[in-house]
């Protein structure tokens, strides 16, 4: 009887530490994928930049040189770009 009364008074100490150690892992694994998604989104911000940056160059530096089919094509990625940034970087 003593033994079934100590399983219905609750978990034991050992028990605590287990329930610890798991939630512990669990918050730990999460802040590491989360660090490793905000790493990630970093790089695709530069990224997203960069090519901003290179459309925007080829564009004012070609202007007179390349066909108007490519400038309009330019310019409507250099848009598309600009846009992007604005809303999701900035």
């Amino acid at each position: 009887m003593t033994n079934q009364a100590t399983q219905t008074q609750g978990i034991t100490d050992q028990e605590y530490l287990e329930l610890a150690e798991h939630a512990k892992s669990i918050v730990d694994l999460s802040q590491l994928e989360t660090k490793k998604l905000k790493e990630e989104n970093m790089e695709l911000k530069k990224t997203v930049i960069t090519a901003y940056s290179f459309i925007r160059v080829i564009d004012d530096q070609f202007d007179l040189v390349i066909p108007p089919e490519a400038s309009y094509a330019l310019e409507m990625v250099r848009t598309f770009l600009s846009e992007f940034i604005e809303n999701k970087i900035f």
